[in-house]
């Protein structure tokens, strides 16, 4: 049996953002009057609304930001104090109040950039809507905001969108995180652009929600801490973690399934043949596990649906006819080809990968795949997509 992996995805990242006042007809927040909900109650009703199947799974995450002032920047959090931040600055580990080079060598970065790295980690933590999930009291003010309490006994202040349960900002002692748009897939509203004082307007992608950090992962170089600790340095990881990296990096791959059928070839009949498998993969109480895959088995293409069993659920049983691709916890090669349309990053990353596996050694346990960042469950792609989508390639590998 061919043995392929993929990595966690508890959103679709590449669906199109819009302002939530403008989105097509079946996509705007639903009206809801606020003032029936009591407060003990406005925290839930906030997250089943927005985040229902995340509930309880946002403190670990990654996310893709871009800013004004730091670029376009990788960020690994364990919410809300530590975080681990890669860019064109260099990278660096934000501890509480910390902020440390991720390179022993490296100097301090400067006060400005500083403030920008925890105005960084305020920003993430709020478009995640951690205050709500860490809440842990709830009152409604007199300006119909909402104050919610959190585990260190400071508070939060919440605006809602004017008729609706979806955030507008979060903030603390007047540094406030305006949420600006929304993504809206089929069961979640999740936050893709929002801004602060500190840092202005910021596009923000939300890559994975599910993280088994490395030990040392948020360990500092040497050990060291500003304020005097230390702990024991060890190396920190340069392959365990997941990037939208444009040459290929090793990563680890959780256990899952692929649904597969024969490959139609056009978009159209793509979409007919991959609903079906996302309609019976949900019916199950499955979990969906990522963007659609493609990839050439023998003498065919393949069009595959990814998933996985949730904690404590049923089984899956396949309907008669169905081909399942059961795929074993390893190592996987990943690239993000950089430019061109799908057919282009596929042939780029295919090329990537396969001089990835001769350079490194390493023996593929199955073929190529191709996820492009495409939502077939909602449609046809539009045409702008189908110009320049996101592909993650990949190949699992040999554990080393």
């Amino acid at each position: 049996m061919v043995a392929v992996a993929a990595a966690l995805l508890w959103w679709w990242p590449d669906a199109t953002p819009q302002p939530a006042g403008s989105l097509p007809t079946g996509q705007t927040p639903r009206a809801v009057d606020v003032t029936t909900i009591a407060p003990e109650q406005l925290v839930d009703a906030v997250l089943d609304e927005c985040q229902r199947p995340l509930r309880g799974k946002m403190a670990r995450l990654s996310a893709t930001v871009a800013t004004a002032t730091l670029g376009t920047v990788q960020v690994f959090a364990e919410l809300p104090a530590r975080a681990r931040v890669q860019g064109e600055h260099g990278g660096y580990l934000l501890l509480d109040d910390d902020v440390l080079p991720l390179t022993a060598d490296a100097e301090a970065p400067p006060p400005a950039r500083l403030q920008a790295l925890r105005d960084l980690r305020t920003l993430v933590d709020a478009a995640a809507l951690g205050p709500l999930h860490r809440a842990t009291s709830c009152r409604r003010d007199a300006d119909g905001t909402f104050v919610l309490g959190q585990p260190d006994a400071g508070e939060v202040t919440l605006r809602l969108r004017p008729g609706t349960l979806l955030p507008a900002s979060l903030g603390r002692a007047g540094h406030d995180v305006q949420l600006l748009d929304y993504l809206r897939t089929r069961t979640t509203w999740i936050v893709s652009r929002a801004s602060s004082a500190g840092l202005g307007e910021c596009r923000i992608t939300f890559d994975s929600n599910v993280h088994d950090w490395a030990p040392d992962f948020f360990v500092p170089p040497g050990g060291r801490r500003s304020g005097g600790t230390t702990t024991q340095g060890v190396p920190l990881p340069g392959e365990r973690v997941e990037t939208r990296s444009p040459t290929p990096i090793l990563v680890d791959g959780k256990a899952m399934t692929w649904a597969v059928v024969p490959d139609p070839g056009d978009w159209a009949a793509r979409v007919a043949a991959y609903r079906p498998l996302c309609d019976e993969i949900v019916r199950q109480g499955q979990q969906r596990f990522g963007f659609p895959g493609l990839w050439r088995d023998g003498e065919h293409d393949v069009l595959a649906a990814p998933f996985r069993p949730r904690d404590g659920g049923p089984a899956f049983v396949a309907p008669p006819g169905w081909r399942l691709v059961d795929v074993a916890e390893g190592h996987l090669l990943v690239v993000y080809p950089a430019a061109g349309d799908l057919a282009a990053k596929v042939a780029e990353g295919t090329r990537l990968l396969q001089e990835a596996l001769a350079r490194l050694g390493l023996e593929a346990r199955g073929p190529i795949v191709a996820q492009p960042y495409l939502h077939l469950d909602e449609g046809e792609p539009p045409a702008a997509k189908l110009a320049d989508p996101v592909v993650r390639m990949l190949v699992s590998v040999r554990n080393r």
